[in-house]
């Protein structure tokens, strides 16, 4: 599986709400960060992401990909609050799997 392959697979795992995908794609040792909380365990972050809010239409905006890692731009309404959030995620790949995400997202604004 390709670096591109394995970080679509992984961010599509989330849009399916398919747990057991997403946390095949990640590493035992993973590191997943966004400022202000970081799991190092990739159970725990597999078990948070499926409490997480309830999100409307999401929209890819832009991806770059390398040999070791990418990147995904994209936007969607957090369904919890209204508002449109903005997020990108920098990825890590070694030996097949996600060992490292760097997440940063901003509100857009309200939807309506």
């Amino acid at each position: 599986m390709t670096t591109d392959d394995l970080i679509t697979r992984y961010w599509r795992s989330w849009q399916d709400q398919d747990w057991t995908v997403m946390r095949e794609c990640l590493a035992d040792s993973v590191r997943i960060t966004d400022g202000r909380s970081q799991f190092t365990d990739p159970d725990d972050f597999v078990t948070m992401a499926g409490r997480g809010p309830e999100w409307g239409e999401i929209r890819m905006l832009r991806t770059e990909f390398g040999d070791d890692g990418g990147a995904i731009l994209y936007e969607g309404e957090n369904r919890s609050d209204g508002l449109l959030v903005r997020t990108a995620e920098f990825y890590r790949v070694e030996e097949g799997r996600i060992t490292e995400i760097e997440i940063t997202w901003s509100p857009a604004g309200e939807l309506g």
